[in-house]
């Protein structure tokens, strides 16, 4: 049963689908909202990644779509939002949640078109999407942006998989987009009165092990899904 008080929303959530097997941020969210009531449009680029996401959706009852879209392009995200609105008449939650590891090296050896695709896969689709979506949160006189971080924009670097200075120097990467996406965040707070911004800082995690603590088991279907960290 609801019990968020959010049943009747509409919601859209950026790379809804997962590239790999199990559970990613984006899945877990749109089950987690369908599962309050909240009608979701899967935004991804591949949506035969979302359409895994909307079946699961469907499975337990709840309603959503899925929407291709580039979130790197302005238009794709208006057209998304659009679509949203069309379907079910009102946006009222935005999670900005796709993303990509950022190119390796430093700023003497990164890959320019690297770096940039990294931004605005991880940047510019955030200010895209919550430029589309406010307009239509105004209408309802409010309405959430959940932007999903790393700890790695805390941290300034990826932490290493291996303790060792060698370890440290091999695998740390720019990771100026996360701490962009955090710096983006309380701007976001600032500039919009009419919607609540929220920042969600995540670390590295096993997908096959977010499966096992988000998916119900058979047993105890109607269990809501745990949110993990």
């Amino acid at each position: 049963m609801p019990e968020m008080g959010l049943k009747g929303k509409v919601a859209i959530v950026t790379g809804a689908g997962s590239r790999a097997d199990g559970i990613g941020n984006g899945r877990a969210a749109a089950i987690l909202l369908a599962r309050e009531g909240v009608k979701v449009g899967l935004i991804d680029a591949t949506p035969k990644n979302a359409e895994a996401t909307r079946a699961m959706i469907e499975e337990e009852g709840n309603t959503s779509m899925v929407i291709e879209a580039d979130v790197t392009n302005a238009a794709s995200c208006a057209a998304a939002a659009a679509k949203a609105v069309a379907a079910w008449g009102r946006l009222d939650i935005l999670v900005n949640n796709v993303g990509i590891g950022g190119p390796p090296g430093n700023a003497v050896e990164v890959d320019p078109e690297a770096w940039d695709h990294a931004m605005r896969v991880n940047v510019t689709s955030m200010m895209l999407m919550a430029k589309y979506a406010i307009p239509e949160m105004r209408k309802q006189k409010g309405g959430a942006i959940v932007n999903i971080a790393s700890v790695a924009g805390l941290r300034g670097g990826d932490l290493p998989r291996r303790r060792s200075p060698k370890a440290s120097t091999e695998r740390r990467h720019l990771r100026d987009d996360r701490d962009a996406v955090v710096r983006a965040q309380r701007r976001a707070a600032l500039v919009d009165r009419g919607a609540r911004a929220i920042e969600e800082e995540h670390g590295a995690g096993d997908h096959r092990a977010l499966r096992r603590h988000l998916v119900p088991h058979p047993s105890r279907d109607g269990d809501l899904l745990e949110t993990q960290r």
